[in-house]
């Protein structure tokens, strides 16, 4: 049986400086699943690309939180 892990990608303001955005993947109570060992990833599309890679293997089924 698949393990659901429901997320979603946030701006992390702490890794972000200036013009230098950056993401994070956390979960629904805001506990980082990924954050490109510390660094926070520099796009949305490539914060999604390296959760789903890390998953992969896993048996995990990905799922995106609601925006509501």
């Amino acid at each position: 049986m698949s393990e659901i892990v429901y997320y979603r990608i946030i701006r992390d303001a702490q890794l972000s400086r200036g013009r230098d955005i950056r993401f994070v993947v956390v979960d629904a109570q805001n506990r980082i699943l990924d954050n490109a060992r510390g660094y926070g990833y520099t796009s949305w599309r490539n914060a999604l690309r390296g959760f789903a890679w890390k998953c992969r293997n896993r048996g995990v089924k990905m799922k995106p939180l609601s925006s509501s």
